[in-house]
């Protein structure tokens, strides 16, 4: 799975946000 994060937000998925690889 791809975790993406928002930007102005710490690297790192935010709000346990997961995108299917």
């Amino acid at each position: 799975i791809r975790l993406m994060s928002r930007p102005g937000h710490q690297a790192g998925p935010p709000l346990g946000t997961q995108y299917p690889a």
